[in-house]
């Protein structure tokens, strides 16, 4: 059913007006929420479970979700759900979080469970700028 979740909720995120909600998790599915009315504005498929989303600080209507099936995604609620999304980050290892640099939003940092944290440009998809740590350094 639109605007439910079928399964367990990893993460929420609010817009920068404090007029949406985003939701994710285990379902494959983000949710977007608004807050006065109460109801569901759009809710965007994914391939996997989600473990963590976050909106453009300069741009409501832009958010990205990090994903179990090894991707982050770039999605604009202002296009039709099934616009295949924009893909910064791709490979084999799930992601688990996901942060807009708040100063400069063309930065994003993820943090992914075999290759750790790391830092990308949205100017330059599918190449990390810095990789700041790394899982297996640690016993």
């Amino acid at each position: 059913m639109k605007g439910e979740h079928n399964s367990n909720i990893f993460c929420l995120a609010f817009d920068n007006s404090d007029r949406k909600i985003f939701s994710a998790g285990n379902d494959e599915q983000v949710i977007v929420h608004d807050l006065e009315r109460g109801e569901t504005l759009d809710v965007f498929q994914h391939d996997e479970a989600v473990y963590g989303i976050s909106v453009e600080p300069d741009n409501d209507n832009v958010f990205a979700s990090a994903c179990d099936d090894g991707r982050i995604l770039i999605w604009d609620i202002r296009e039709s759900p099934s616009t295949e999304p924009f893909m910064l980050a791709g490979y084999i290892s799930a992601f688990h979080a996901v942060t807009y640099n708040p100063v400069d939003p063309r930065l994003i940092a993820t943090a992914n469970s075999k290759e750790g944290i790391a830092l990308w440009d949205i100017r330059k998809p599918r190449t990390c700028v810095q990789k700041l740590f790394k899982k297996n350094c640690f016993r």
